[in-house]
């Protein structure tokens, strides 16, 4: 795993620098990767592709408690990269795979909220928040 903080409002330019910390602190690329509707982008599906990261992108900002609708008609062929992680996500297995973002990562966000109170991470330094 590894985690970073930033400034800048889209995440989706350090997906990869957070993928290349992860090969470094688990000396190998993750069977599979969840991300949020942050981190995608055309290029960030794209290149996961081409580099075999088996990747689940959220395509959009999704309601809690609310599941997407499973795609059942055959997949058009017009589709661009994010029509078919839409696809990918809405299909039993992807669903399963995303819902175990709200048990693996999402409890840490709230654990920190509930007890530093959010904003009050101690950094001394912007360097400081890479790991």
């Amino acid at each position: 795993m590894a985690v970073g903080v930033s400034n800048q409002a889209v995440d989706q330019h350090h997906f990869f620098p957070k993928v290349e910390r992860i090969v470094a602190n688990a000396g190998q690329l993750p069977e599979k990767l969840i991300a949020d509707a942050g981190y995608c982008s055309t290029s960030n599906i794209e290149a996961s592709e081409q580099r075999g990261l088996d990747a689940y992108f959220s395509t959009s900002r999704q309601e809690h408690g609310r599941r997407p609708r499973p795609s059942r008609d055959p997949a058009p062929r017009d589709l661009d990269a994010r029509g078919w992680m839409d696809r990918k996500l809405r299909s039993k297995a992807g669903q399963a795979i995303y819902a175990l973002r709200k048990i693996i990562a999402e409890p840490v966000f709230g654990q920190n909220k509930g007890g530093t109170g959010p904003g009050s991470v101690p950094v001394t330094g912007a360097g400081e928040g890479r790991r």
